[in-house]
């Protein structure tokens, strides 16, 4: 099927537990069924990691000059584009590498181009280690600044999403030691901006129903155990409904339970890992991206995943 979504999964760190989480998702048939994958990672790991695996997908080494999307739309078999070589003392599973840290940056970097491009609908990220992308020169404390950077998107949250109910922090990779000197009125704004938007033009919830979470225990209680609710979280509440947002926007106070919140967004202070919600379209950050190909993709050209622009 020529329309079905093309998917770039990246393998994460070398060293960590991405290449077998993909073999084992990619043995589901479903996955075929449904779209395209595009593994951008190591061969050589994946081969490795099929031999501690006692059933694994039939995969194919696309090679520089072969033309990709017959590849793709192989009935069975799944693509991986080698971005990297390592050593098996270079990808050693949970011993963490410079070389490593390097690979999965390539992986993240090649598969964004290629959403941006509209050469893929969606991206799919396996665990990295924060660690070893720094060690190697990559100064990002994850996913979501370095997509934003690729992107050139200034302002962009990330998002956990569960059947019914989906979380946005306001303060991203930060130590839960800083949180509270991070959290600024400006910061929520921006988030429920972003997470109202978002709802409408990804999801197509006309009337989102966001909730605003407190930081400290029971609200604050007034001050009594902190007053980021008083001074900080309040105030930008009040200025969200200024803007439109007032029919369905919950106080703090209201948010410390999310069982009854079944149908919007909560919005938190914490800390959460998951899709990207960006300032601007991107595909790369809609979670609804992988539910419709792109009508108008430019021709897949050969050297658009070429391991030697991976930059």
């Amino acid at each position: 099927m020529p329309g079905k979504p093309i998917i770039a999964i990246t393998m994460g760190d070398p060293s960590g537990i991405g290449p077998e989480v993909i073999l084992k998702a990619l043995a589901d048939p479903i996955i075929k069924s449904v779209s395209r994958p595009l593994v951008l990672g190591d061969w050589g790991v994946l081969q490795r990691a099929r031999r501690r695996r006692f059933k694994s997908p039939q995969l194919i080494c696309w090679q520089p000059g072969q033309e990709l999307l017959p590849l793709l739309n192989h009935p069975t078999a799944h693509v991986v584009c080698p971005l990297s070589s390592l050593s098996e003392r270079q990808s050693r599973p949970g011993v963490p590498s410079r070389a490593a840290g390097h690979g999965a940056f390539c992986y993240i970097h090649v598969a964004a181009k290629l959403a941006l491009s509209k050469l893929a609908d969606a991206i799919a990220t396996a665990p990295i280690s924060k660690s070893s992308l720094i060690d190697a020169g990559h100064d990002y404390p994850g996913h979501t600044e370095l997509l934003a950077e690729i992107s050139g998107t200034a302002e962009c949250r990330m998002m956990l999403m569960g059947a019914k109910l989906r979380v946005v922090p306001v303060t991203g990779h930060v130590a839960f030691t800083k949180v509270a000197r991070n959290l600024t009125r400006e910061k929520i704004l921006m988030t429920v901006n972003l997470t109202a938007g978002g709802l409408k033009n990804f999801f197509g919830i006309a009337r989102p129903r966001i909730a605003v979470a407190a930081l400290n225990p029971h609200g604050g209680e007034a001050g009594i155990f902190g007053d980021e609710e008083i001074k900080v979280i309040e105030p930008a509440v009040r200025q969200a409904r200024r803007q439109g947002v007032s029919h369905r926007l919950a106080p703090p106070g209201a948010a410390t339970s999310a069982a009854p919140l079944t149908t919007g967004w909560s919005v938190r202070q914490g800390v959460a890992a998951g899709a990207q919600l960006s300032s601007k379209p991107l595909s790369t950050n809609a979670a609804s991206a992988s539910r419709a190909a792109s009508a108008s993709r430019p021709t897949m050209r050969n050297e658009l995943v070429n391991p030697g622009s991976s930059g």
